[in-house]
């Protein structure tokens, strides 16, 4: 907690010093505030709307249970960013989130399966249905003449490909954080964040916080390598550190355009953990690998051939009652890297790989194939524990600026691992079909 005082007090300092104007002379009143009026040229509203139905069977792997889910999620933002000049501004993102035919209880009581509160948990992420502000920071530019800027209030953290940190959009809800961040941006040659974040507010100085700082040098050229440090800290319950680095061609949009090599893209991602929890200490890793070759088939007719590979630590509570080998999650957006499904979601104690070919037609149309496999990453009699196998495939139509209609569909099949030999057991589906406008 004392840590986060510093942060805010340093925070109120440079606003207030130095944005807002020189030391106040004692013996004179104070000048009343300017007034600011706005063009309505820096004040920009952005958002989308998102209608997604889906539907899933079979989650259990049991071919008897009448277990099929079905729901149509609706997502809406709306961004307005007022532009203060000097690097600064203020941004107000509000959301709704709700499932047709759901409505939420005003007073946060939930009531039945269909309705939920309207609170944010300490991962960030709100509730299942209701209105919130996702954003709501003041951003400060340009400290001491500097390209330094301080954003402090409720704020998104998305960094590399948001294999640890990232925004979540893929769910309705989504995921944002509270607390401050200081940028020091050097455009093509480093920029570096320093940021904490209250997971928790609890009294007696036991707040739970998210503290980091994440680098990115640029001075390389074309290739960009990030290093970073990340803090999980609750006193008395936890203090868990993941320090690690990523290598990466596909840092900013467009950059293969001039990459030597330009059909090749690539990350290649390490982390590993230590620190404890609880009475165990900490002794996770993750190693991730994906890249891609693009074939130019003439005009906008192009095809991608991936390979992705993730290995994540898991953990031998036999042998190690005192220490936790497997990799703690953290805040990433993995639907972005484990299959469109989600069933094997976490970075902990798996071994995947996937292959995959997406084949755009032209701007508008593009298909997408790819496969997966899923193992446990610790090794059991000699042997790997395998999970299933998973089938992705993905059409996106893009008819106009800012419309986007996908559709998308996977089959997971277990492994007798997984299932136990179960003779009534049958593979998994899942479909969704998503319509998203941005304006």
């Amino acid at each position: 907690m004392k840590k986060t005082i510093s942060l805010m007090a340093i925070a109120a300092f440079l606003t207030g010093g130095l944005l807002f104007g020189q030391e106040a002379e004692p013996a004179a009143a104070p000048a009343p505030a300017p007034e600011v009026k706005s063009t309505g040229s820096d004040v920009k509203v952005s958002g989308f709307v998102r209608a997604r139905g889906s539907v899933r069977q079979n989650a259990d792997w049991d071919a008897n249970a009448a277990d099929t889910k079905e729901s149509v999620e609706n997502k809406t933002q709306v961004t307005i960013s007022k532009d203060l000049g000097e690097n600064s501004k203020v941004v107000v993102t509000l959301q709704d989130n709700r499932v047709w035919g759901s409505y939420p209880d005003i007073s946060g009581v939930k009531k039945d399966e269909t309705r939920t509160t309207n609170n944010t948990n300490e991962a960030g992420a709100t509730g299942g249905i209701g209105f919130d502000a996702r954003e709501a920071y003041l951003q400060v530019g340009n400290i001491f003449g500097q390209p330094l800027a301080i954003t402090m209030g409720r704020q998104k953290l998305v960094y590399g490909n948001q294999r640890l940190l990232g925004h979540l959009d893929w769910t309705s809800e989504g995921r944002s954080f509270d607390g401050l961040k200081l940028n020091y941006d050097m455009k093509d040659v480093n920029t570096l964040d320093v940021f904490t974040m209250i997971l928790n507010e609890n009294e007696a100085a036991k707040d739970k916080t998210f503290t980091g700082i994440y680098d990115t040098l640029k001075v390389i050229g074309l290739v960009h390598l990030d290093v970073y440090f990340l803090n999980v800290f609750e006193k008395e319950v936890e203090n868990k550190n993941t320090i690690g680095g990523r290598l990466t061609n596909k840092a900013d949009k467009g950059v293969l355009d001039d990459f030597p090599l330009k059909a090749l893209d690539f990350n290649i991602e390490y982390a590993m953990q230590n620190g404890n929890k609880g009475l165990q200490k900490l002794e996770g890793s993750l190693f991730a690998l994906d890249a891609g070759y693009t074939i130019g088939l003439g005009g906008d007719m192009k095809l991608r051939i991936g390979f992705e590979h993730i290995i994540a630590s898991g953990d031998n509570t036999v042998d190690t009652a005192d220490v936790q080998e497997g990799f703690q999650q953290l805040y990433g957006t993995n639907h972005a890297h484990m299959g469109i499904s989600d069933t094997w979601l976490a970075f902990n104690d798996v071994n995947a790989t996937s292959v995959s070919l997406t084949f755009a037609l032209n701007k508008e149309l593009s298909l997408q194939y790819a496969y997966w496999t899923f193992a446990e990453n610790y090794i059991v009699a000699g042997a790997f524990d395998t999970k299933g196998a998973e089938q992705d495939f993905v059409v996106t139509y893009k008819p106009r600026k800012g419309l986007a209609v996908q559709l998308g569909y996977a089959l997971v099949t277990p492994s007798e691992d997984t299932v136990n030999t179960d003779p009534e057991a049958a593979d998994q589906t899942f479909a969704y079909l998503s319509t998203m406008y941005k304006f």
